[in-house]
């Protein structure tokens, strides 16, 4: 295998790595197209195991980011949510 041919393989597995609008979609879906690319370098002797694993760090590490930044922004928006729902009571009731 070239390493020109090596180099445009992991350059599309890292095309969805960074693809931020698939992982936060689908982020369980994202996550498996990677692994499965990764498994697919290795078993046809692109890459080692050594960068297989580097690569399945990566997208574990991808899909836990988002799974933390998704449940950030749930919280957020029940906390803004919580907020604004205060506020009206203490308006309605004349409290401040």
């Amino acid at each position: 295998m070239s390493m020109l041919s090596k180099k445009s393989k992991l350059e599309a597995w890292y095309l969805i790595l960074y693809d931020d609008l698939y992982r936060a979609d689908r982020p369980e879906d994202y996550h498996k197209a990677l692994i499965r690319r990764a498994d697919e370098l290795v078993l046809q002797n692109i890459i080692s195991l050594e960068e297989w694993q580097v690569l399945k760090n990566a997208a574990d590490d991808a899909l836990c980011c988002e799974i933390e930044k998704s449940a950030l922004s749930k919280e957020t928006h029940f906390s803004d949510l919580s907020l604004k729902l205060n506020n009206d009571l203490a308006e309605h009731w004349g409290v401040s």
